[in-house]
């Protein structure tokens, strides 16, 4: 015969062996196709604004490791990349020869990915959800300031999570 306590004890050891699975992130591969970022503020650009256009202004290469770097280089100038500087700014500086420069070294984790970048027609979608941290100190997000400055910078993640909220388009 069941007792209260029993059936409850078997609820009890059913819940605890399915934990709610954790939220699953992605890392999206960009395929060498040119990628507008959209911020919070706006469409980011190499001079950090956050309002310009929605051509795609970024290379963005991965490393190929399986946990991905990205190095944002800039379109029109592939020799200058986003580069964090040692008070959390982040500026386009000259790229390193190595390409494993770790103030020029960035993670994406985003929430939805897609592929085909490379073949994709002007504006599709490739990622979204996403936060961009910093290699050197995944708990450093970059994330775009208010109007009227929409500078970029890095910050603790989880600070103002709407200015640290990204997607990715060709």
């Amino acid at each position: 015969m069941f007792t209260p306590q029993l059936v409850a004890l078997s609820l009890l050891a059913v819940v605890s062996a399915n934990p709610l699975a954790a939220r699953a992130t992605c890392s999206p591969n960009f395929e060498g196709a040119g990628i507008s970022i959209m911020g919070a503020n706006g469409f980011v650009t190499p001079n950090g604004r956050g309002h310009g256009s929605p051509a795609p202004f970024w290379h963005i290469q991965q490393n190929g490791q399986s946990t991905p770097a990205y190095v944002f280089r800039d379109i029109a100038n592939d020799n200058i990349a986003l580069t964090r500087n040692s008070d959390n700014t982040v500026t386009m500086a000259p790229v390193s020869n190595s390409g494993t420069d770790p103030t020029q070294q960035f993670e994406i984790v985003c929430q939805t990915c897609s592929g085909g970048a490379a073949v994709s027609p002007p504006g599709t979608l490739i990622a979204s959800g996403c936060n961009i941290r910093w290699s050197g100190n995944t708990g450093l997000c970059l994330q775009v300031d208010r109007a009227p400055s929409d500078n970029l910078f890095v910050a603790p993640c989880g600070s103002v999570p709407g200015a640290q909220n990204f997607s990715f388009s060709t």
